[in-house]
């Protein structure tokens, strides 16, 4: 009788610490699911943003080539500072989405740690006699 309710408090005991975990789990993932849809949206403005601004440089880039024929060093300067402008914008982009994507890979290591410790604690209550004799 008393190894039933052992078993009886073991399994029940398992099945809080397993919602309780879930549900640190689906939260975690929420947030992490708010902030993806966050840079999502915030990547599509940005690449209309960026549609405009490749338009604009390609008239820009129209403008320069005729200025190229009457002033070469010039031009060649203009055109210069605003390739290294683009290059600096689309370079600040990329760090973000890179910090992103580091963010939900350590996110989800430190979740599969958890899961191990607790899969390692279970097989350690499993195998020691010892737990069944102090209940």
């Amino acid at each position: 009788m008393e190894l039933i309710y052992f078993i009886i408090g073991f399994i029940t005991t398992t099945v809080a610490y397993g919602i309780v975990l879930l549900h640190k789990t689906k939260r975690s993932h929420s947030l992490l699911l708010k902030d993806l849809t966050k840079n999502q949206e915030d990547s599509t403005t940005q690449n209309a943003l960026r549609e405009e601004e490749i338009l604009y440089m390609l008239q820009h880039y129209k403008e320069i080539k005729e200025s190229m024929e009457a002033d070469a060093y010039k031009s060649n300067t203009e055109l210069s500072n605003s390739i290294t402008k683009l290059s600096e914008l689309i370079h600040n982009k990329d760090e973000g989405n890179g910090k992103l994507f580091d963010t939900a890979d350590i996110q989800f290591k430190n979740m599969w740690a958890e899961i191990q410790t607790i899969r390692n604690n279970m097989q350690r209550f499993e195998l020691d006699p010892d737990v069944i004799k102090r209940f």
